[in-house]
């Protein structure tokens, strides 16, 4: 069998129309706008101190002048005058008394006597002992030798014995002395009595006076400073276009006439993506009946 002839497509020529989209474009410009700027400046000002200023003044002064006096004057004067007198006084006097005593003192009237005591052995006689020797005599006798004793006898007898005591005695005494009498007499003296005069005269004198005096002063403040400077921007304006579309028949027309309607524009006014500022090119139900 012979293959099926392949259908080959047929290029249709479709007709255009001129449609008018708004699009959005971007545009560059300059604006002009006002800042504020914070500087420090130099402010002078006027500022106060107080300074002390010579001033020359004058016055009355009235000063006292002592001048010294001279004139007599009669004073009562007392002088102290030495003079010698007799005065009664008693003087203590200290003697020596002789005084005789009795007292019992006890006395030794003893005697000495001879009386035979035992020998003492020396040293010969020790070193005998130590030799062994003996006496001839079997019984040791110790030996004995005279020696003069003192048989004490004790007495009791008084005495009488004189000592010496001091005692003092008051026995008027006269005595001459120098005293001071005081005595009063009238004498004249020259004497020197001061004068004050007061005189008055005019003086100058300077005084310290405390004055305000004004002088300008600088000082350093922050002020805000405006600023007008030129900015570049940018910003979207809508420009009106005119494009040629094609005029395509309704892809839901159920007619087989090519469609004389509007919607043609909008699908390829969407196709291509143009946007207007009330949303996409078209219009509301169309007459042949497609709803685009």
């Amino acid at each position: 069998m012979a293959a099926p002839a392949v259908a080959q497509p047929v290029t249709v020529a479709l007709p255009t129309r001129s449609v008018t989209v708004t699009e959005m474009v971007p545009e560059t410009f300059t604006s002009t706008r006002t800042t504020f700027r914070t500087e420090s400046v130099q402010e002078a000002y006027t500022a106060y101190r107080t300074e002390q200023v010579p001033e020359t003044k004058t016055r009355t002064v009235t000063t006292c002048r002592t001048v010294n006096e001279y004139r007599e004057e009669v004073r009562c004067v007392t002088k102290y005058v030495h003079t010698t007198e007799a005065r009664c006084t008693t003087k203590t006097v200290w003697h020596s008394v002789p005084v005789t005593h009795t007292k019992t003192r006890v006395v030794d009237k003893g005697h000495w006597d001879c009386q035979m005591v035992p020998e003492t052995p020396g040293l010969l006689d020790h070193i005998k002992g130590m030799c062994g020797k003996k006496n001839d005599c079997e019984c040791e006798c110790p030996k004995m030798t005279t020696k003069k004793v003192w048989c004490p006898n004790p007495v009791c007898e008084e005495y009488t014995c004189t000592t010496y005591e001091k005692r003092c005695e008051q026995v008027p005494h006269t005595e001459y002395v120098t005293v001071c009498k005081p005595v009063t007499s009238h004498e004249t003296y020259k004497v020197c009595v001061p004068r004050t005069i007061p005189e008055t005269h005019c003086e100058t004198y300077t005084v310290m006076t405390c004055r305000t005096v004004p002088y300008t002063a600088y000082r350093t403040v922050c002020r805000s400073v405006p600023v007008t400077e030129n900015v570049v921007g940018t910003r979207l304006v809508a420009r009106q276009k005119t494009v040629e579309v094609s005029d395509d028949t309704c892809s839901t027309n159920t007619c087989s006439e090519p469609a004389s309607c509007e919607c043609a524009a909008v699908d390829v006014g969407k196709a291509a993506g143009k946007w207007s500022s009330g949303g996409w090119k078209g219009h509301g139900k169309s007459s042949c009946g497609c709803g685009k």
